[in-house]
């Protein structure tokens, strides 16, 4: 076999002219291990979030009265964003539109996705900005959305430029205690939902929450309280 004979390594900034035709030339490529990974905050032990706004490019900002929601402490002082909807598998109105998304108890009592996006519950206006006052609040009214990414994001109580935001799936289940503005529970149910004869209004729903999170309360708060819902994204499960 005849010496072959090489051309010496090209640096960065080099060009080489090809034998075949065109110029060879080093491109960059950008050392991942240097890109800036998102900073965790964790709110509680089983509570994962990320600092700073998502780039919600592709999805809808959803917003609510800040003004509207506050009058509810006149009824309930400790109203807070977050609740709890006591559940350990799919709806069983809304399993045909997840297919392929799982339910995984991670031990806390709350529940995520394969992605450990954490499952919720939201308001029937959360999707849908008309929903009509005598809405049923099924799950076939939403069933383009069930399964959908939504980011929740939250703005600190004491600094309003200090964001942070939680990744989360919406499971299908609806707020329907949220008559009157359709995203946060005022306590009164959408008279034709399907709870509006079992659970009717009383004081202990008006909590002013906007997210529930699917399973157990986990009895564990850390820092979650000192946050407010700022705003949510939703995005469309054909862009997912």
């Amino acid at each position: 076999m005849g010496q072959e004979e090489y051309e010496s390594a090209l640096l960065e900034d080099a060009v080489l002219v090809c034998q075949y035709g065109g110029i060879i030339r080093i491109v960059e490529v950008p050392d991942v291990t240097e890109e800036e990974e998102r900073k965790v905050v964790d709110l509680t032990s089983w509570l994962k979030a990320y600092e700073g706004e998502p780039n919600a490019s592709n999805g809808k900002t959803v917003t609510y009265s800040f003004e509207d929601r506050e009058l509810l402490r006149a009824i309930n002082p400790k109203i807070d964003w977050y609740s709890y909807e006591e559940q350990t598998e799919k709806n069983e109105n809304c399993e045909e539109y997840l297919i392929g998304q799982e339910f995984i108890d991670q031990g806390k009592g709350v529940l995520v996705d394969q992605n450990e996006r954490y499952w919720i519950t939201l308001g029937p206006k959360v999707f849908n900005p008309v929903y009509p006052d005598n809405g049923k609040c099924e799950a076939d009214e939403f069933k383009n959305f069930i399964g959908c990414r939504v980011d929740v994001v939250l703005q600190h109580m004491e600094d309003e430029n200090k964001h942070i935001y939680i990744e989360c799936v919406w499971s299908g289940n609806i707020k329907a205690h949220t008559f009157g503005n359709g995203i946060f529970q005022t306590g009164y149910p959408y008279e034709n939902s399907s709870v509006a004869d079992s659970q009717p209004y009383c004081e202990e729903y008006v909590n002013g929450s906007i997210v529930e999170f699917t399973g157990k309360d986990p009895k564990e708060t850390g820092d979650m309280s000192d946050y407010i819902v700022d705003y949510l994204i939703v995005y469309p499960k054909s862009e997912e």
